[in-house]
């Protein structure tokens, strides 16, 4: 589908929220505050988040965090532990099973690639 910020230009209420965690992803965000920052009560937001872009918030947040994750590893030398606590998981293997859920990969496996693809396109 279109991507969440074209989404939320349909109800500016959401844009607040969508572009908070577009922002900094790796705040500890809860759905009450990104309910707040929407001007909305914690369940109707939540529901009308998932109405609108078909999955919770905080799988939203999730994803955000996920593809910044992606990013980091492809981009940058920091260890796994630095990029899990930079896009906002506290723990490594938590970050890890998902990660793997998100990509296929480990993330040094993920490195490893991105890193490979590079060098070839590079080539």
């Amino acid at each position: 589908g279109p991507a969440p910020w074209i989404s939320s230009l349909k109800d500016p209420r959401l844009g607040a929220a969508i572009l908070a965690m577009a922002d900094k992803p790796e705040a500890p965000y809860t759905l009450q505050e990104l309910a707040d920052l929407s001007g909305m009560s914690r369940a109707a937001f939540a529901e009308h988040f998932k109405r609108t872009y078909r999955r919770t918030p905080m799988d939203y947040l999730k994803t955000l965090r996920l593809r910044r994750a992606a990013e980091l590893l492809s981009g940058s030398d920091l260890p796994v532990k630095v990029v899990t606590g930079r896009v906002g998981f506290e723990s490594r293997s938590y970050f890890t099973r998902a990660f793997r859920a998100f990509s296929g990969l480990h993330p040094t496996e993920y490195r490893a690639r991105a890193r490979a693809e590079a060098d070839r396109e590079g080539a």
